[in-house]
């Protein structure tokens, strides 16, 4: 396979889309064995040697049942990379080379293992289930940004260089598409991904006279950026995800991947655009 002349990170770009094909059910648990697969094939000469187990960053904590699918197949994956939007691959590999540039920037990594000590860390904004969130202003080259910092919460039961990589995949088709959240780096050893700070705050923490001022115009914008994503991703009902600002309106974050048709995942990232705007603009 003649993929040694290209970039490292682009290498690894691909392994991460094509890990991340594989829905649910034991979706978590084949994606740690299928990268570690992965970085065997490359030891053994179907992929660059210099794409290690270390540099993709998963590793394995299941076993797979006995009858599945192979975990890497070279006519899928070349198939599958072919099909993959060339747009889509560079935004990922140019997160995986962000990260290098603002590692060392980085505060919060070497503290999550201990969640009551994060909680005390001065970038500390909050948590959901599996993640846990710190606000950080990061430089690379001449640009400076307000960004996110999500770190996965310590679990033995499940994988937090898989569900980075989900996010990171997800954030790679949205790449550039107004009021959607935007990714700016990933690693996957350790498990970091950096977003963009949105403006605003979350609709649930608004207000009934704020909600109820919120222009019609900003709903109708909302509803037409979730449409551009054509079912590429789906968003989540969970009213904090839906952060508004008075001057630049509305902004979706913690998008995830879509497991479903084009047409039925983008009714129903429509559909939970109208529950959202029914519930918070009376």
């Amino acid at each position: 396979m003649q993929i040694r002349s290209k970039p490292q990170e682009l290498i690894d770009a691909q392994l991460a889309v094509y890990a991340d094909q594989y829905p649910a059910p034991n979706h978590e648990a084949r994606n740690d064995v299928l990268l570690n697969q992965l970085a065997n094939y490359a030891l053994q000469g179907s992929l660059p040697d210099r794409v290690t187990v270390e540099n993709i960053g998963f590793r394995p904590k299941h076993n797979l049942l006995t009858g599945v699918e192979p975990l890497f197949d070279k006519e899928e994956y070349l198939a599958l990379i072919r099909s993959t939007s060339k747009k889509e691959l560079v935004a990922l590999s140019e997160m995986i080379a962000n990260y290098d540039k603002m590692q060392s920037q980085i505060t919060a990594t070497s503290i999550c293992a201990d969640i009551s000590k994060a909680r005390l860390h001065s970038d500390y904004l909050g948590e959901g289930r599996h993640n846990m969130a710190f606000s950080q202003r990061l430089t690379i080259g001449d640009t400076t940004k307000d960004a996110v910092v999500i770190i996965p919460k310590p679990n033995p039961d499940w994988s937090d260089k898989s569900r980075i990589n989900e996010r990171a995949v997800a954030l790679s088709k949205v790449k550039g598409l107004p009021g959607i959240e935007q990714g700016i780096a990933v690693s996957y050893n350790p498990a970091v991904l950096v977003v963009e700070k949105a403006a605003g705050k979350p609709i649930k923490q608004m207000a009934g006279p704020e909600r109820r001022a919120i222009p019609y115009k900003h709903w109708q914008d909302l509803a037409e950026n979730v449409r551009t994503l054509e079912g590429r991703v789906s968003i989540d009902e969970n009213p904090d995800n839906f952060l508004y600002d008075p001057e630049s309106g509305f902004k979706v974050i913690d998008i995830v991947r879509s497991f479903n048709s084009i047409d039925n995942a983008n009714a129903g990232n429509i559909g939970i655009v109208e529950r959202i705007q029914r519930q918070f603009s009376s």
